[in-house]
Order: C-alpha cells, then sequence, then structure tokens
C-alpha cells in the first residue's frame, strides 16, 4: 500500500523491507532467544542510511 508515500519514502520502506526479510527475518527467533544483540544487522541498517533522521513541520 502507497499511503500517498513520496518517491524517496517509497524507496526507504523498500530498503528497510529488503533489509528485514533478507537480514533480521532469518534470525530473528535465535538472536531472541539467545540475547544476541544484532550488530551485523545495525551496521547493514546504518550502511543503508535508515539511521537519519528527519524532521519537518508545516510553516503557519
Amino acid at each position: 500500500m502507497n499511503y500517498f508515500l513520496s518517491e524517496e519514502e517509497q524507496m526507504v520502506k523498500e530498503i528497510a523491507r529488503k533489509i528485514a526479510e533478507e537480514k533480521i527475518i532469518p534470525v530473528r527467533q535465535k538472536y531472541d532467544e539467545e540475547g544476541i544483540f544484532p550488530h551485523d544487522i545495525v551496521e547493514v541498517m546504518a550502511q543503508s542510511d535508515l539511521f537519519r533522521l528527519f524532521i519537518t513541520g508545516s510553516k503557519n
């Protein structure tokens, strides 16, 4: 579903989905059961620029 996302927002959504499907889902149960911090996944997310923060506001 699009939810009226911009092209850039849609791209971020697709990158996040790909990382989840390829990197997180296969190891989530093991990491949870063993209490492993996902350093490798955090690194992939950082390399994908998913840790940037955008704050927008309306002008009154």
